[in-house]
Parts: C-alpha cells; sequence; structure tokens
C-alpha cells in the first residue's frame, strides 16, 4: 500500500516527512518565553484581557508540545497545573501581588526543570524593558 502524501506546488512529502517538520522544544520554549514577556508586562500595566490572552497562548502552546514531543506531556501537564491555573485566576481578580508571586515560582519551577531535563544551562528571566511591539496599558473604556 502506498504511503499517503501531502502534495505542495514544490513536490509531495510523506506523512514521515511532515512529522519531521514538527518543531522541536526549544521553538516551543521560545514561543512561550516570548507570551511570557508580554503577558507579564501587559499585567503589571493593568492589561488583563492581554494577559489572558497571552496565557490562553501559552496553554495551547504545551497542548501542541504535548502532542508533538509525547515523551514530555506529564511533565508539560504538571507545569500548566502547578503554574498556569493559580496565574489564572490572580489575573482574574486583578491581582498584581499575588500574579507576580506566581511568576517568580513558575520562573524557579522553570529553572528546575530545565535541570531534571539535563538543561540545566537553561534558565530563564522575564527580559527588560518591556516588549515594544504591543501597546501593554489597557485601551480606554470609550475606545472598546
Amino acid at each position: 500500500m502506498d504511503q499517503p502524501v501531502g502534495k505542495t506546488r514544490h513536490g509531495q512529502l510523506t506523512l514521515d516527512e511532515i512529522a519531521g517538520l514538527q518543531p522541536g522544544m526549544s521553538e516551543w520554549m521560545l514561543a512561550l518565553a516570548q507570551r511570557m514577556h508580554v503577558m507579564y508586562f501587559a499585567c503589571k500595566a493593568g492589561n488583563w484581557d492581554l494577559g489572558m490572552y497571552q496565557l490562553r497562548g501559552m496553554r495551547k502552546i504545551f497542548n501542541n508540545a504535548a502532542l508533538t514531543r509525547p515523551k514530555h506531556n506529564a511533565a508539560l501537564e504538571k507545569f500548566a497545573k502547578d503554574h498556569f491555573d493559580g496565574r489564572e485566576e490572580a489575573m482574574r481578580r486583578q491581582s498584581w501581588e499575588e500574579f507576580d508571586r506566581l511568576i517568580a515560582a513558575a520562573v524557579e519551577a522553570s529553572d528546575r526543570y530545565h535541570a531534571e531535563w539535563g538543561y540545566g544551562y537553561i534558565r530563564y528571566r522575564i527580559p527588560s524593558p518591556a516588549p515594544g511591539d504591543y501597546l501593554l496599558p489597557p485601551p480606554a473604556e470609550d475606545a472598546r
């Protein structure tokens, strides 16, 4: 039986070739770091809606990473449960102090996870300054 192929204007790819194109954890983590950066400074500026949007995107990244890199599934699920759920609640309450404390705990946990997986040289920190590619303060009420 022939293997199914995907056809493009440039040729055909087998399912195995397409699977090999899926991002690795390093690419997923770069996307996650970008969203974390925006989320942190959006919430600091009081734009909780933008922060929640970024958190939803982070959850999608974790789901996709678990799907394409199943050996990390349990660790990703645990990290999300331990560090996304409480953060979401703090954001719903618009509690900067609680949110900031939970972010610090997630960054420390990230360092531990990286070390456990043999990547102890990866130590994430929230970059400074705030990202320049978003308007971080919430829009004025009349602009909505």
